[in-house]
């Protein structure tokens, strides 16, 4: 699909650069998204926004076995991909946060707080620091320690 649109697509042809694709997915669209990033070669790196693994059981017992970042809310304690992940993996919960949050729907639309930008903040610095590294090779080292720049960031873990 991302072959045909990049040849056939007046709006993408020859702007996309399939050897550098990530994949990213909220809730149920997380166990999606590290599915893919597990299976498809073409894909370097996955981001799990508070995410689920419903129907990606291979990712539970296998992990995914590419860079991996996952964020969770507050009170999460699933650390699943991460434990099953055996290299280059992140984990971090974002205080302030709740499920909707990784949507951008509290944090922006529906109940803004400060804090809930906040945390929308890190969210969106740790991805891009991420997908920079994994994708780009331009590591600016944020997630050596995230928190010491978003205090939002809690209970990190790398390996």
């Amino acid at each position: 699909m991302l072959t045909r649109l990049n040849q056939d697509n007046p709006v993408f042809r020859d702007t996309l650069d399939l050897n550098r694709l990530g994949t990213m997915g909220w809730s149920y669209g997380g166990g999606v998204a590290a599915e893919i990033c597990r299976t498809d070669a073409r894909v370097k790196a996955t981001v799990l926004l508070d995410a689920y693994l419903q129907n990606a059981h291979d990712v539970a017992w296998l992990g995914v076995q590419k860079p991996l970042l996952g964020m969770y809310n507050a009170t999460s304690a699933f650390t699943t991909p991460f434990d099953q992940t055996t290299r280059d993996a992140y984990w971090m919960r974002i205080k302030n946060s709740s499920h909707q949050h990784f949507a951008d729907w509290r944090g922006w639309i529906s109940s803004p707080t400060d804090a809930g930008r906040q945390a929308a903040a890190a969210m969106t610095a740790c991805m891009l620091s991420f997908f920079n590294r994994y994708l780009k090779a331009q590591d600016d080292h944020l997630l050596e320690d995230p928190a010491q720049v978003y205090p939002e960031v809690t209970e990190f873990m790398k390996k």
